[in-house]
């Protein structure tokens, strides 16, 4: 009865075995010790099987194994499999202090693409990820991605005290918590990147002390709710709130890579934009729900041509998309006239959105010489190409006002063609009043089409002449 209880007892050690095996997993374990693992295994059941049960009972009560050689080689077998296990544990312990080095080393990096709410989670799950997560021992938080915070103005302030909050690159918070933070630490986001203000906070931006922000690199600005109906109602309503983002965009020294406006004021748009489109410049301009006026349509048209004029390193492509905005019939076609112009630096889509019909003043902030006076000086060339940089300079911006006249023309002479045909209509009875007007206006449409013709051909030769030069 004992010799039986020994083999059960050592066929369970075994099974305990095979499931300490099965839990470890054999990708946790070096190759080289998973085969060993599995033939000292298969020996031991080969070899226990290989036993009679009569002989197995008979050598259980007289204490002496069924064989000479058994009891030796299972003892051999055991000792070999308790060595394996032992060197197997020895791995999974390497494995696991390998993984949670590599995992400290690597936390400090992680932290920009985790919420607010995980680097809190990470900070109390050990001592160690604690210490990987505040610098330099001085306890307070690093968390690069600040999205959440406290509603309550106490509860924020406590929770402020604990973070780091020269490591925020991205500030994405509820209109009140935004507020409170621009407002008490104002100088406490130099490292700053990434600033979305929600349409809560907007209204009360002007009574804000403007902070600097050298490295920012993508604002958002929601002024309003965009509707089906299309651009909506702006809570941006003085120009204070315009001249605090002027004053953000003028403190940066990097690239601004997107600057998204929604539902914003038509009369203090081209404030932002003047800001925005100076050098160091912006990679790309997204409109949502916006009604643009001409005047801030003609600033980015210059701008596309300020990129294309000038060389790669000098300013950034530009990238112009419009959502659910409204245009004026004038500022899509000096859009599309633009375009033309450039060599693939810079791109203009459009999602949506209405066309409202210009007026005769619309066509003032097309003139040559308010482009000229927008358009900046191009930038001076080095080495040998500084001595042809005053001709190209001056070539550069006559065929500027050149393109601006033609365009402003062709705007006149449609206007024409419009008026001619909506003029009213004879008098019943007057067949031949009637026949003189149809054919006058057959006739000047036929002149204008060809007057229109020879303006871009004109123009089409004027940009072959300046890509040979």
């Amino acid at each position: 009865g004992a010799g039986w209880g020994g083999l059960a007892s050592m066929e369970v050690e075994a099974s305990s075995h095979e499931r300490a095996v099965a839990a470890y997993g054999c990708d946790e374990l070096a190759p080289s010790l998973e085969l060993a693992l599995c033939a000292c295994l298969a020996q031991l059941k080969a070899l226990r099987g290989s036993t009679e049960p009569g002989d197995a009972e008979v050598a259980g009560i007289h204490g002496e194994s069924s064989s000479p050689g058994f009891a030796s080689e299972e003892k051999a077998l055991k000792l070999t499999l308790s060595g394996i296990i032992a060197q197997l544990q020895d791995v999974r312990q390497v494995e696991k202090t390998r993984r949670r080095a590599l995992f400290l080393a690597v936390t400090s990096q992680l932290l920009p693409l985790l919420p607010a709410i995980s680097v809190l989670r990470l900070a109390v799950a050990s001592s160690g990820v604690r210490a990987a997560v505040t610098p330099g021992g001085s306890g307070k938080l690093l968390v690069p991605h600040l999205d959440s915070a406290p509603v309550r103005a106490q509860d924020l302030r406590q929770f402020v005290a604990k973070i780091a909050l020269g490591s925020v690159r991205s500030l994405s918070l509820p209109g009140a918590a935004t507020l409170q933070l621009l407002a008490e630490r104002p100088d406490d986001f130099a490292a700053l990147e990434s600033l979305v203000l929600p349409t809560s906070c907007v209204p009360s931006l002007g009574s804000l002390p403007a902070p600097s922000l050298p490295v920012l690199r993508r604002l958002s600005v929601e002024s309003g709710v965009c509707g089906e109906s299309g651009p909506a109602a702006s809570l941006l309503k003085d120009c204070c709130g315009a001249l605090w983002l002027k004053e953000i965009l003028e403190s940066r020294s990097r690239t601004l890579s997107v600057l998204q406006i929604e539902a914003f004021d038509s009369e203090l748009v081209d404030q932002v934009l003047e800001a925005a489109l100076q050098p160091p410049g912006t990679r790309q301009l997204v409109f949502k729900c916006c009604a643009l006026p001409d005047v801030a349509v003609a600033r980015i048209c210059n701008a596309l041509l300020e990129v294309n004029a000038r060389s790669s390193t000098a300013l950034p492509p530009l990238a112009v998309h419009f959502e659910d905005c409204e245009l004026s019939e004038l500022a899509e076609q000096r859009l599309l006239a633009v375009l033309e112009q450039c060599d693939g630096r810079c791109v203009v889509s459009m999602d949506g959105g209405t066309t409202r019909t210009s007026v005769a003043s619309d066509a003032v902030e097309w003139s040559p010489s308010e482009e000229v006076k927008e358009a900046a000086p191009v930038e001076t060339l080095r080495g040998d190409a500084q001595t042809a940089e005053p001709s190209l300079s001056a070539e550069l911006l006559q065929l500027r006002a050149a393109l601006a006249e033609r365009e402003a023309r062709i705007w006149q002479l449609e206007q024409q063609i419009a008026g001619v045909q909506e003029a009213p209509s004879a008098p019943t009875g007057s067949a031949e009043g009637l026949s003189d007007t149809v054919s006058g206006s057959v006739s000047m449409a036929e002149l204008l089409t060809i007057g229109l013709l020879r303006l871009r051909e004109e123009g089409e030769e004027a940009a072959r002449r300046r890509r040979r030069q």
